[in-house]
C-alpha cells in the first residue's frame, strides 16, 4: 500500500499476500487495521471485535437462529478465529481474539 497517502498516523506492522496490517498511535492491539487489495470496488470484509467472548457467543447465537451465519474463520495475523455473516453480499466478521500487548520484536 505504499501508493496511499494520508491514511492517518498509522504504522505498517506487517504484510501478508495482498494485505497490509496497520497500527494506530494509541491502539492497544498490535494490528488494528487491515487493508487488502482487490480487483473490484467496494468493501471486502468488515471486521468487528466483540467486547468479551460471551458477547461473541450471543452474536453468533443471534445470527445462527434465523440461519444467517456463514461460519467460522481461522483468523489471520493478530486476530483470532472470527464468525462471519454476509448480509446483502457484504461480509462481516466478529471476533474477540487478538494480541493486546505491543511487542516491538514481534514480526
Amino acid at each position: 500500500m505504499p501508493d496511499l497517502a494520508h491514511l492517518g498516523p498509522f504504522e505498517i506492522e506487517a504484510r501478508e499476500s495482498a494485505s497490509t496490517y496497520l497500527r494506530g498511535p494509541h491502539d492497544y492491539q498490535r494490528r488494528s487495521r487491515k487493508l487488502t487489495a482487490c480487483e473490484t470496488i467496494g468493501m471486502g470484509v468488515l471486521g468487528l471485535r466483540a467486547s468479551v467472548p460471551s458477547a461473541l457467543e450471543r452474536r453468533v447465537a443471534a445470527v445462527e437462529a434465523p440461519g444467517l451465519g456463514i461460519g467460522w474463520t481461522d483468523g489471520d495475523l493478530g486476530r483470532g478465529p472470527s464468525y462471519g455473516i454476509e448480509p446483502g453480499g457484504n461480509r462481516i466478521e466478529v471476533t474477540t481474539g487478538g494480541r493486546f500487548v505491543y511487542d516491538p520484536e514481534e514480526p
